[in-house]
């Protein structure tokens, strides 16, 4: 669905100009990138041209080198409506309640997957994707992660194991099995059969 993978056969259809983003199952690396880089790079390279004016407006001192090079990414970022995209980030930042200048290796591996959430939703996509969305989330995050991507509107597809997050979010239910996709009226027989399979 999100285009990464060649297809062995059929077709994937996509409506002209739909924008498709995804919550990956691995969390970010805990590096030494700061919170705002990472949802900043959903927008590729207009999200590295203001990440680098970042760095540059708030932690280098200031001679003619450096205003040569803001005055550069500014001609760059205005060419590219990068200011808007800005404004973006901004806004996902403050409702995810999210430190932007704080590094990726200071986050819990719950904070870590609410910056991952961040940097998808900033694209504000029609299409969801999300793949084992609460795994390294404590129950508090879950709830506010289902919080969020309700709140957010898009048509969201999940893939989880985790059965109140799927109660939470899911309006209809596919299983997979042997190979073949159905369409099942409820989760909780599969869940229950599962669970029983590992006692």
């Amino acid at each position: 669905i999100a285009g990464d993978v060649d297809l062995d056969k059929g077709d994937v259809i996509r409506q002209s100009g739909i924008r498709v983003a995804r919550l990956e199952q691995d969390l970010p690396e805990a590096d030494d990138q700061r919170v705002f880089d990472v949802v900043a790079s959903g927008f590729g390279g207009t999200g590295a041209l203001l990440s680098e004016y970042q760095i540059l407006a708030y932690e280098t001192v200031f001679d003619d080198a450096v205003g040569a090079r803001m005055a550069h990414l500014q001609h760059q970022i205005e060419a590219a409506d990068g200011w808007l995209l800005q404004q973006r980030v901004e806004e996902i930042l403050t409702r995810l309640e999210l430190p932007a200048q704080k590094y990726m290796r200071e986050l819990s591996g719950g904070w870590r997957r609410r910056v991952a959430l961040a940097k998808a939703l900033v694209l504000n996509p029609d299409v969801l994707l999300l793949d084992e969305p609460t795994n390294h989330v404590d129950i508090a995050g879950q709830e506010r992660l289902e919080d969020e991507i309700l709140a957010h509107g898009a048509t969201s597809i999940l893939v989880s194991h985790d059965r109140s997050f799927v109660r939470g979010l899911g309006s209809r239910f596919f299983l997979i099995e042997n190979k073949r996709l159905k369409e099942v009226e409820s989760p909780e027989p599969h869940f229950a059969a599962m669970a029983a399979e590992h006692e």
